[in-house]
């Protein structure tokens, strides 16, 4: 069941109202005040109505036995709020404080979620009016930090390269690799390595080429014997290159 919150509003003058002041000028007025405070407490959930139960023979016994205050106590505050109209008896069983009735609030739980809320984001609004470039600061912050938990959770998707960025980058390492040659070989294997592992890291993989120099120029003179180098290519399909380029990192 949603929880609900109760509040009592006492007006700014409630102490300074001539009725309030009026019962405060009795002998024990202030013990009558209190009682008075304690009965619209009471009454927060029904709406300011006070219901006798039946629990003593009267209402004012019961009230006794409720707030725990002297039974003479209870009587004299009883006649005073009848006589200044601040109770009324609807029938034998239900007492309506008016005051209380006018000053009390509610709301749900979800209602309080909300209004708690909006209060942070005014008060947040309120100092970035006085701060534009601070609070900037902390949502460039905030941005930064989902980024980085997504580049942390996820690994990054493999992406082929071009056949000019590998040239480039066998350009830069002078391996003598043939860059579509390298090209044709993984894409033809969905890039994926001998066994069968898929590639992250492209450059890696040239990298490991470079070690086990299978370069343009060694790849094509398998075929064609220009040179005496020789390689064996169901050797580099056994070659873990996925261990390798773990190793590399």
């Amino acid at each position: 069941m949603a929880k609900r919150y109760y509040w009592l509003k006492l007006q700014e003058d409630f102490f300074s109202a001539p009725k309030i002041k009026k019962l405060r000028r009795i002998a024990g007025g202030d013990t009558y005040t209190v009682i008075y405070l304690k009965m619209q407490l009471l009454s927060i959930k029904s709406g300011g109505i006070i219901e006798f139960q039946g629990i003593e023979p009267t209402f004012a016994e019961e009230l006794s036995l409720i707030l725990d205050e002297d039974i003479d106590n209870i009587k004299v505050t009883l006649s005073f709020l009848e006589s200044q109209g601040l109770i009324e008896q609807s029938d034998d069983f239900k007492y309506l404080l008016t005051q209380a009735a006018e000053n009390i609030g509610s709301e749900s739980e979800s209602a309080s979620r909300v209004r708690t809320f909006r209060g942070k984001n005014q008060a947040l609004a309120l100092q970035c009016n006085g701060d534009v470039t601070g609070c900037n600061k902390k949502v460039t912050i905030d941005i930064d930090k989902d980024k980085e938990k997504d580049s942390k959770g996820k690994r990054k998707r493999f992406t082929p390269p071009t056949v000019e960025e590998v040239q480039e980058y066998c350009k830069e390492r002078g391996n003598g690799i043939d860059a579509e040659h390298f090209m044709d070989y993984y894409a033809a294997r969905g890039w994926k390595y001998g066994q069968g592992k898929p590639i992250v890291d492209w450059k890696a993989a040239v990298r490991n080429w470079e070690k086990n120099k299978f370069s343009g120029s060694s790849a094509k003179s398998e075929t064609n014997n220009r040179n005496n180098t020789s390689f064996d290519v169901s050797a580099l399909e056994n070659i873990d290159y996925f261990s390798l380029e773990e190793s590399k990192k």
